[in-house]
């Protein structure tokens, strides 16, 4: 059989229903029939009849449309043949893609339309990060999601907590107040996740009663604890001299006057205008009553009422004064010395007398009772009896004692006990003694009297008052006026507003009223007094003249100058009140741009806190550098009440910190870390000479400014968790401790185990440590002892910075290895002493 070779064969391919025609070579014309033993049996593709026809010899085949057929793709599927007998196939569909899987914590996501690659379909993966982590080919969520921690274990645990992995975590809340459902235990607190308290205390027995008249009902002293309450063994007591009931409580009365000393008699008082009862120092005691026997005097000027209290007392009379004196008369004795006093006409002098005082020692030496009244004059002459007749003739009394000593020495005029007038007079040296008024006179030649001016002026001032000159016994004086010389005091400086004084009282000569200009256009001041006070409205340089006219009208002025100037304002820097939170280590104040100092710094600490470890400080610091701190205060403990303490910082120290920071940077650390209580304020104030000066009548020994009268009261340990064995420190010091003016009271609080004693020492500066005593300590509880401190140990245990140190130290009786199981025993707290001023 002879088959076309494909290579000379030409194809002749036809649109659909036509058949394809192979050439079978040689010419029809000249050869014959062209199909002639050709055989068609090579179909083009299988997509064709496999036997064709011949015509023109050439092969068709039959297209066989729609018949399977494989078109070599892989990736095509439900291949078939076409009209135009091609095959063809649609295309793989890659629409099932592998599910989600877990790689780690990672999360592969297949895409929903993939790709064919021979024959097979292949999906692209994207990732996804897990949080939380994967698992069974999902991210899993967050455990903590919708987790809500707020039911803690029990009240010892914080009350919310945190999720962690789904499940909650709550804080231990050690210290918080619970209950641990025990009655007979208090103050219960929470330790490590557990409630429990300390054992009550049955230390507080039912007062004493009466059970009848002579039968007083008491209690043991230390009870037992049952269900909560306390209870205690009665005792019964036989009152020998009935049983009483005094405010609330009984005891056993006894003899009313065994203890009763009578020698509190009340005060003199007026029983009518003119008549004074006053009674016997001691009285006698009858039925536990003191009574006391009054003596009645007849006041002849009236009787008068004690102020606030005082006792009464017959009325002066007024208006009298010594109004001459001569001690040293020609010859020996002085027997013209006389006494002229003068007064209101009508005045009567009985209960005056005439007192002289020995300037050796200040005692009386001669004492003449006067009577009668003042006639007219006004003038009563107390004269020697041997007088001449000059002296006597106008001599209202005789008596030799009037020949006073020479002087030093004093006169006085006395009414009672109560000195109407005085004049001391002569040259008094260190250790004489004048009870004169005002300057002692420097007293006369022989023959000479001291008199005062024709009107008995009296100023309260014996030099002033006094001249030197001839007697004139029951007549004025008629001393020649002198002249003033005027001395004028005046302060160098002062500021606006300020009132300063101004002083003639130097001046010498007859002078009835001083007049001050100040040179500021104000209206001048005149005075009698010769003293003035006067505040400059502003600035400037002013001059003060004084100008003094004597009674007959002669002048002389003085003056003197006064500069005016504004003082430095001070500079003040004030924090708001800071309290420590939970995880503060520091607190801080910043004053940023600070004014330079040209001052030391006044730093004012207002403080306050407890810490669970016991009494504790506050130190506080200034940063002077990058990463530098310098310590500039401590204070005392701190209390839960707020204390204040005043500090000074050194001015180059500020200055350093503010050249090198640009500011003034202060900080302090905290008592107990989280205690919420545990507060500080501070105030800074410096360009100021007086910062650091206190008020009038008071004064800063370490406590900040305190009067200088009212008592010293201050406690140290005040703190409820006390100073105990295991801290290794027995000395206490009292702060801004003053001078004491009486004995002290001290109490303390003290716990040991057992029958436990107390032991308390004060250390002196001359004798070294003095026992003060043995008070009783609570047994595993608190116990209070008192003790009193003789002033003469505080003045000696005053230190040289005001305070006062004490040491202390307990003795038990618990045998060895045994202790009070709710304190580390022994421990001393809220000490406080009290002493006057």
């Amino acid at each position: 059989m002879i088959r076309p070779s494909p290579l000379s064969s030409w194809i002749l391919s036809t649109l659909a229903g036509f058949a394809v025609m192979v050439g079978c070579g040689g010419d029809a014309t000249t050869e014959g029939d062209p199909c002639l033993g050709v055989v068609c049996d090579a179909p083009p593709s299988a997509c064709h009849a496999e036997v064709g026809t011949c015509a023109s010899g050439v092969c068709s085949y039959a297209v066989r449309a729609g018949l399977s057929c494989d078109d070599g793709d892989a990736c095509t599927a439900s291949d078939t043949c076409l009209a135009e007998g091609s095959c063809a196939g649609s295309a793989v569909a890659c629409q099932t893609p592998p599910a989600s899987a877990c790689d780690g914590d990672t999360l592969l996501v297949y895409g929903a339309n993939g790709r064919c690659e021979a024959g097979g379909c292949h999906y692209d993966p994207s990732s996804v990060a897990c949080a939380d982590g994967c698992q069974d080919g999902q991210c899993l969520g967050d455990p903590c999601a919708g987790v809500s921690c707020n039911q803690p274990p029990s009240g010892c645990y914080a009350a919310v907590g945190l999720c962690r992995d789904g499940v909650c975590d709550y804080e231990l809340d050690d210290g918080a107040s619970c209950d641990d459902a025990d009655p007979c235990t208090t103050a219960d607190v929470c330790t490590s996740g557990t409630c429990g308290g300390a054992a009550k205390a049955c230390t507080t027995p039912p007062e004493p009663t009466c059970k009848d008249a002579q039968t007083l009902r008491t209690s043991e002293s230390t009870g037992t604890c049952e269900a909560g309450a306390c209870r205690y063994t009665e005792r019964l007591v036989t009152c020998g001299f009935g049983c009483l009931e005094v405010e609330g409580k009984g005891r056993c009365a006894g003899d009313p006057c065994a203890d009763v000393v009578c020698d509190e008699a009340a005060a003199a008082e007026c029983k009518d205008a003119n008549t004074l009862e006053t009674p016997a120092a001691t009285g006698t005691c009858a039925g536990g009553t003191c009574s006391y026997a009054t003596t009645t005097t007849a006041c002849i000027h009236g009787c008068e009422a004690g102020a606030a209290g005082a006792a009464a007392r017959c009325k002066a009379p007024t208006g009298l004064v010594i109004a001459e004196l001569r001690y040293d008369s020609q010859g020996f004795p002085d027997t013209d010395a006389f006494v002229e006093i003068h007064g209101p006409p009508g005045t009567r002098l009985d209960g005056v007398t005439l007192v002289a005082v020995n300037g050796n020692g200040g005692g009386d030496y001669a004492t003449i009772a006067l009577s009668g009244t003042l006639d007219a004059s006004g003038r009563f002459v107390i004269a020697h009896p041997n007088a001449s007749s000059e002296v006597t003739a106008v001599a209202d009394l005789l008596d030799a004692k009037v020949d006073f000593q020479n002087g030093p020495d004093s006169a006085q005029l006395r009414f009672a006990t109560q000195v109407l007038d005085a004049v001391a007079y002569g040259t008094f040296e260190a250790g004489d003694i004048a009870r004169g008024e005002g300057t002692p006179h420097v007293g006369t030649a022989v023959g000479e009297s001291l008199a005062r001016d024709h009107l008995d002026t009296d100023t309260d001032d014996n030099a002033r008052d006094f001249k030197a000159g001839p007697a004139t016994p029951g007549l004025p004086t008629p001393l020649p006026e002198v002249a003033p010389d005027v001395a004028l005091g005046c302060p160098a400086s002062g500021e606006p507003g300020q009132s300063l004084s101004f002083d003639a009282g130097a001046s010498t000569g007859d002078i009835a009223t001083v007049s001050f200009d100040f040179g500021d256009g104000t209206a001048p001041q005149t005075s009698a007094l010769r003293t003035a006070t006067h505040a400059f409205a502003s600035e400037g340089s002013y001059t003060v003249t004084a100008t003094a006219t004597s009674p007959g009208g002669q002048v002389d002025q003085a003056s003197c100058g006064v500069a005016i100037e504004a003082a430095e304002v001070p500079v003040v820097y004030s924090s708001a009140r800071q309290c420590f939170a939970s995880g503060d280590s520091y607190l801080y104040y910043v004053v940023s741009d600070p004014v330079a100092p040209t001052t030391d710094l006044k730093l004012t600490v207002k403080y306050s806190g407890l810490s669970s470890y016991g009494v504790r400080p506050y130190t506080i610091q200034v940063q002077t550098g990058a990463n530098t701190w310098v310590s500039i205060a401590t204070t005392h403990p701190s209390k839960l009440a707020t204390q204040t303490q005043n500090f000074r910082i050194d001015r180059a120290t500020a200055q350093q910190a503010i050249t090198a920071m640009g500011w003034l940077r202060f900080r302090w650390s905290y008592l107990t870390n989280g205690a919420t209580n545990n507060c500080l304020e501070m105030s800074v104030t410096y360009n100021c000479e007086a910062c650091f000066e206190c008020p009038p009548g008071q004064v800063d020994l370490g406590l900040d400014c305190q009067s200088v009268t009212e008592p010293y009261d201050y406690t140290i340990l005040e703190h409820p968790n006390g100073l105990c064995s295991s801290t290794s420190q027995n000395e206490l010091y009292f702060p801004g401790t003053p001078t004491a003016t009486g004995d002290a009271t001290l109490t303390v609080q003290s716990l040991g185990c057992g029958a436990a004693t107390a032991r308390l020492r004060i250390y002196t500066n001359n004798a070294g440590q003095i026992d003060l005593g043995n008070g009783n300590a609570g047994n595993c509880s608190y116990g209070t002892a008192t003790y009193t401190v003789p002033k003469a140990y505080l003045t000696q245990a005053v230190t040289a910075d005001h305070q006062i140190r004490f040491s202390w130290s307990i003795t038990d009786t618990c045998a060895a290895g045994t202790g009070c199981s709710n304190a580390n025993d022994p421990c001393v707290r809220n000490m406080r002493m009290t002493f006057p001023r």
